[in-house]
């Protein structure tokens, strides 16, 4: 009976787990249809389901944590990449996202590991600099107050602006009483709108309302931003006509923008018209609007950008907008930028989670030119306007001191509030570089000298020129590495670098050297031998006869080479033996003698050929004419000199294929110079071949009279009588490239 009973129960339990695996199978696969349309919370306790069961579920697991980052739950990206991570189950960016949630909630030290192990694109190393520079961050931080708003609500509040004055508009979703609140899907919270409240003249706010209710959706709207004249709005809101939701190819309702003019007093709308750059398959959001009305910014994923979603600028043209242009990497990552806000016409901010900060989206600063494009580097802002969470938005009121922004600081919940902020005092955004150009030898001060400031390797800032006592001054920025170039007639140009980090001075003081240049220089220039035009990158062998010294250099950008003398003077000998190669180019030799006559540079130059078919070597190297005795094809002691200079090239150019032609001039019968002619070839070529050139890589031929270079002829109906110099033009011995 009993071993009956234990069956039953077997068959039971073996009954339920079936239908449990059918119940996970269930949930998965509509949780992932809820995921395919971006809603995430509604997802979130399905996949939670699932793994309740299957704790390892890769499929679940990874779109679990998708949907905890997406809907900033920063507890459940711990858990959920956590796991991820230690199981071994994820990809390279799962590892990432989980260092992004651990610097959000301050645990940078734990942080570290994961981003040191992380190379599948910069970020890492980013990120991982930051942590190692925390201190930096918190250098202004006494140069603020920060306070929480109270007009805040329990759910997301964000990206406010201040409108006439003092008036703040803001983006919500919040719920409202006695309405219909749709919700969103992605989060379950409400849609996002568009609120307004009043700041007193007690510094109380008025209770908040819907902004422009006429012009909403059901949808997202927000955030807005206003014309400097108030005339013109410009706000967010998710792709709709008529009130419906239009889906990209990707399931997603995007994001555009669009604009109305302000009637009055901001007491009525126009109807809202779309931006001219808006997309169908792809997000255009968060406009921002210069002071003289200029420049539009915003944030776009459309293609061609950085990764995720960039900043761009457009130019007003009349009533209309030029082609946005993308502000480039001094802006953009390969993470988002969003939320830019332009102070006046000089200055733009914006949020970032792909460039150096604390942890989540941090706030940066970046001058702009007339252009509106980005000019120096971004600047982190630092606490407390930024935190290891989420800060963005920040907009300022008109005395460009104070002003509000947004932050999901000290919220469990993920949620964004609305936060004021005032300026205390005076931050310090750059640091003056000052210093001397100084002769190395005699320290004098040098006047008149050029002082190049370049910044990454690679960006020159600016140059200046040293006054009269030598000097020069530039300000620089904060945490940055500065390369100074100084240049002078006369002088080998000096170099230092300058360092911005870890100090809190306003400047550094600093000298540049420069060594005079001896009385005697080289300078050699290496054109092609077609177009006389400088070559850039060839690779140089000298050796110096005198002592056997050899040196490997190449050539600069502008197709020289310059060599102090410092141990030559007036009346000393140069000997120098130089090669030269290139790519496309023919590899040769030579020699350059020089006796020194007076001070001052010595210039020299030399051609390369390109390969060409047909070309012949003999012009190449300036063969010498070959000359053999009369009526003979043996080879003299002259002529071998110049064949050895053949085959000096053709073991430099060890892929080129040689037909060694002979010539002979008109006078003596056709067919005796043909037959000498050819015998002159061939023991040309068995000379070549003998000092070690392949058989296949040369063949000769006897032309006799029939290819002159002139005019000259001695047989037939038709003589023309020539010089002995026009005769010898033409017995000549050619080195044609065939083959290479």
């Amino acid at each position: 009976m009993k071993k009956a009973w234990t069956v039953v129960v077997i068959i039971a339990m073996s009954f339920i787990h079936q239908n449990s695996l059918v119940a996970q199978s269930a949930s998965l696969v509509k949780a992932n249809k809820l995921f395919a349309l971006l809603a995430y919370s509604e997802a979130i306790p399905l996949y939670e389901k699932v793994l309740k069961h299957d704790t390892l579920n890769v499929e679940a697991l990874v779109n679990l944590g998708e949907c905890y980052r997406m809907t900033n739950n920063v507890p459940g990206q711990l858990t959920v990449y956590g796991k991820i991570v230690a199981s071994g189950i994820g990809k390279p960016i799962h590892s990432f996202y989980y260092a992004q949630a651990l610097m959000q909630c301050g645990n940078y030290a734990k942080a570290t590991f994961y981003l040191a192990h992380y190379n599948a694109d910069e970020r890492g190393e980013t990120f991982l600099k930051a942590i190692n520079n925390l201190n930096k961050y918190f250098r202004d931080s006494a140069c603020y107050s920060v306070k929480r708003m109270p007009f805040n609500s329990g759910q997301n509040d964000f990206s406010p602006v201040i409108w006439q004055g003092n008036k703040v508009v803001y983006t919500s979703s919040r719920i409202r009483n006695g309405a219909v609140n749709f919700t969103y899907p992605w989060t379950e919270q409400s849609f996002f709108h568009v609120y307004i409240t009043s700041k007193k003249e007690n510094g109380s706010y008025s209770r908040p309302h819907r902004f422009a209710p006429d012009l909403e959706t059901r949808f997202n709207d927000g955030p807005v931003c206003f014309t400097h004249d108030e005339k013109r709005l410009y706000v967010t809101r998710n792709a709709v006509i008529n009130n419906k939701a239009l889906r990209a190819d990707d399931g997603q309702v995007k994001l555009r923008l669009y604009r109305a003019a302000i009637n009055g007093k901001g007491s009525g709308y126009s109807a809202m018209g779309e931006f001219e750059y808006n997309g169908a398959q792809f997000n255009v959001a968060h406009p921002a609007i210069s002071a003289d009305g200029k420049k539009l910014y915003f944030s776009s994923d459309m293609p061609g950008g950085f990764g995720g979603m960039d900043l761009y600028v457009c130019s007003a043209e009349g009533e209309l907008w030029g082609n946005p242009k993308n502000l480039g990497e001094r802006v953009n990552s390969k993470g988002n930028e969003l939320f830019p806000t332009i102070n006046g016409n000089e200055c733009l901010y914006f949020s970032s989670n792909g460039r150096e900060g604390i942890g989540g989206l941090d706030i940066f600063e970046i001058k702009v030119d007339t252009f509106g494009m980005p000019s120096g580097s971004a600047f982190n802002v630092g606490v407390p306007l930024n935190s290891s969470g989420d800060d963005f938005g920040l907009t300022f009121d008109s005395d460009n001191k104070s002003g509000y922004f947004t932050s999901n600081r000290f919220n469990p919940d993920g949620n964004d509030d609305i936060y004021a902020f005032t300026q205390l005092k005076t931050v310090k955004r750059t640091i003056t570089i000052k210093g001397f150009a100084i002769d190395s030898l005699s320290r004098m001060v040098l006047p008149g000298a050029t002082i190049s400031i370049i910044m990454n390797a690679k960006d020159t800032l600016s140059s200046v020129i040293t006054d009269e006592q030598g000097r020069f001054s530039f300000e620089a920025e904060y945490e940055k590495e500065y390369a100074i170039l100084a240049e002078k007639d006369k002088y080998i140009g000096g170099s230092m670098v300058v360092s911005t980090s870890n100090t809190d001075a306003a400047e550094i003081n600093t000298e540049v050297l420069l060594l005079a240049e001896p009385l005697i220089t080289l300078t050699l220039l290496i054109v092609d031998a077609a177009t006389q035009a400088p070559l850039s990158d060839v690779s140089l062998t000298i050796m110096d006869k005198s002592n056997g010294v050899v040196e490997h250099v190449n050539t600069s950008a502008d197709g020289t080479f310059r060599r102090l003398l410092w141990d030559k003077k007036v009346g000393d000998s140069i000997s120098l033996a130089l090669s030269f190669s290139k790519d496309g180019y023919i590899n040769r030799g030579s020699t350059f003698h020089y006796r020194i006559p007076r001070p001052g540079n010595i210039k020299t130059t030399e051609l390369l050929n390109k390969f060409e078919l047909g070309l012949d070597l003999a012009k190449v190297i300036q063969l010498n004419p070959i000359y053999f005795d009369l009526g003979k094809s043996n080879i003299r002691p002259d002529a071998s000199l110049e064949l050895d200079k053949v085959v000096q090239i053709m073991k430099e150019n060890p892929t080129i294929v040689i037909e060694l032609g002979s010539h002979t001039d008109c006078r003596g019968t056709a067919a005796a110079n043909m037959s000498l002619s050819d015998k002159r070839a061939k023991a040309s070529v068995a000379y070549i071949v003998s000092k070690g050139i392949e058989q296949t890589r040369i063949s000769g031929k006897g032309y006799g009279e029939s290819k002159p270079v002139n005019k000259c002829e001695c047989e037939g109906g038709r003589i023309v009588p020539c010089t002995e110099q026009e005769h010898q033009r033409n017995r000549r011995t050619e080195f044609l490239i065939v083959k290479y």
